[in-house]
């Protein structure tokens, strides 16, 4: 932990506690999105159970909101990501696709402040999918499972497959990829 940590409020404190402590009930190696995503999942449901457990509604509601905050500032960079892989992918010259860059991260900017680089940074935008990319899917997998215990099992059964077979996919039934092999 660090000094600055002390500024947190319970929650946030909470939050990056129940987050840090994920990565030892489960952790997939080499398989950053994996962790990451199912961490925040633990961080949210921990943080949720624990507020309405101690019957702090006001704090559970803030909570909440900027849970919804943090989830619609995802949405964004992935729809900024997926506008970009358009750019890229296009006959566009570097200038032109610099200038195209530039707009998608004003654009984010002006949405969102601050917390947006000035200056076009895949690495930022790389970063925050990380952190979200399969929180739906361990999500779904948690709702499904009826249990803590029975969803770290089924996610400690996730991380003890290849890579490839992690991958969640909805079009089988809501589980997961892992659980069928491709065929080839």
């Amino acid at each position: 932990l660090l000094s600055s940590f002390i500024l947190y409020s319970d929650a946030q404190l909470a939050r990056l506690i129940f987050h840090e402590l994920a990565h030892q009930v489960v952790y997939a190696s080499g398989d950053s999105t994996f962790n990451e995503s199912f961490a925040v999942v633990i961080e949210e449901e921990g943080v949720r159970r624990w507020l309405e457990a101690e019957g702090r509604s006001a704090e559970l509601a803030a909570f909440r909101a900027a849970q919804a905050r943090r989830r619609e500032f995802a949405a964004g960079v992935e729809a900024a990501r997926e506008r970009l892989k358009s750019i890229y992918s296009g006959s566009l010259s570097k200038e032109g696709m610099l200038e195209l860059k530039r707009g998608e991260f004003a654009r984010l900017r002006a949405e969102y402040g601050a917390i947006v680089p000035a200056e076009p940074n895949n690495a930022f935008l790389a970063s925050i999918s990380l952190y979200t990319q399969l929180v739906p899917q361990f999500e779904r997998l948690l709702a499904e499972s009826g249990s803590l215990e029975t969803f770290y099992l089924r996610v400690r059964e996730l991380a003890a497959t290849k890579a490839e077979y992690r991958r969640f996919s909805g079009t089988q039934d809501g589980r997961t990829a892992g659980r069928t092999r491709p065929s080839g």
